[in-house]
């Protein structure tokens, strides 16, 4: 667990990414679009309410877009093709509903891509669960809690039936020997805030490799300044206590004072081929898309001036609104790389 190329692989140190996209950092900021290495991408779309914060308890089961088979490996190609490594497919309320993802994952693997999901859990059984474990690199799986009281009064998926999933997989991937990660993640909210120890003992029974904890920011049931300290609390004694146990993510609050640049480093792309700044603006009212890929080469997307004017746009408030894996990031590489450039002297 000491190296990045150990056991735990490089999708288990996302606190710690930006550190490696140091040439990309300086050629944004020199005015300059670095290819993108990686991609958030939402197969489906399951969902017709457009809404900002997607509950899984309101979905009815139908999926209502998503790319046929041969655009969605057209897609996957131009992907490769700008420079991106790895996608994560996500969103549209869960990238599990996609019909053909079974099938595509063996493909797009094959063609170099590393793969990884974030998923609900209810559709992670059988073939799909094959694909995953001889094809991707991760998969996290969202829960509402450690309990099914708390999971169920967030959601409609079956407590049960996600954490059976989780052991079939985790139960899978030892038996072919897969490299597959496999992440429980946990949005920490008002409800479930002194569920945060249990998680790990859960995650230990299902047999997950690692942790995540996301806080909820927005809404009514979002954490208030001192339930962010308890929670704090509780993370840092649960990293002490299960030190074998990879732990990511923070619940503390944001203090955003500056515009995000960092968004360059990952493309964002939908279920109808748009592309977005990013996936915190994908929405009718916060922006609208760069480009589509069916409509346009994605590479004039990405290297276009459109992409320039939008990378402009985000405000801070609007970003502390959010959980973004860039907030963090975005600030120590500007001050390192700017002014106080005498960090990287060797003299």
């Amino acid at each position: 667990m000491s190296t990045v190329s150990g056991p735990l692989g490089v999708f288990d140190y996302n606190q710690y990414r930006h550190l490696t996209h140091f040439n990309e950092a300086v050629m944004i900021l020199n005015g300059r679009m670095p290819p993108p290495r990686t991609a958030v991408f939402y197969p489906a779309h399951a969902c017709r309410k457009n809404s900002r914060w997607c509950e899984p308890r309101e979905f009815d089961g139908q999926v209502y877009s998503y790319l046929e088979p041969q655009r969605m490996m057209a897609l996957l190609a131009s992907l490769r093709a700008v420079g991106v490594m790895g996608v994560e497919l996500c969103g549209g309320n869960d990238p599990a509903l996609y019909p053909e993802l079974a099938e595509v994952l063996p493909v797009a693997s094959a063609d170099g891509l590393a793969i990884g999901m974030l998923t609900m859990g209810a559709y992670c059984t059988g073939a799909l669960a094959e694909a995953l474990v001889s094809s991707a690199r991760y998969v996290r799986v969202a829960l509402g809690g450690a309990h099914a009281a708390s999971h169920q009064e967030r959601s409609q998926v079956s407590f049960d039936a996600v954490c059976a999933h989780v052991r079939e997989l985790a139960d899978l991937r030892n038996e072919r020997h897969s490299a597959l990660r496999i992440s429980l993640r946990i949005a920490v909210d008002n409800r479930n805030i002194a569920e945060v120890g249990d998680c790990a003992e859960l995650a230990l029974r299902l047999g997950a490799d690692s942790l995540q904890f996301k806080p909820v920011r927005l809404g009514p049931h979002a954490l208030a300044s001192a339930q962010s300290e308890e929670a704090v609390q509780a993370l840092q004694a649960l990293r002490q206590r299960y030190p074998g146990m990879p732990v990511t993510g923070g619940l503390d609050r944001l203090h955003v004072s500056r515009q995000c640049w960092l968004t360059p480093l990952q493309l964002m792309l939908d279920a109808n081929g748009d592309v977005y700044l990013c996936c915190n603006f994908t929405h009718e009212d916060t922006a609208e898309p760069l480009g589509n890929v069916f409509e346009q080469p994605l590479h004039d997307i990405w290297y276009g001036e459109t992409h320039w004017d939008a990378l402009r746009t985000p405000q801070p408030h609007a970003c502390a609104a959010e959980e973004c894996r860039f907030l963090r990031s975005s600030a120590a590489p500007g001050e390192l790389l700017g002014a106080n450039d005498a960090y990287f002297g060797f003299e």
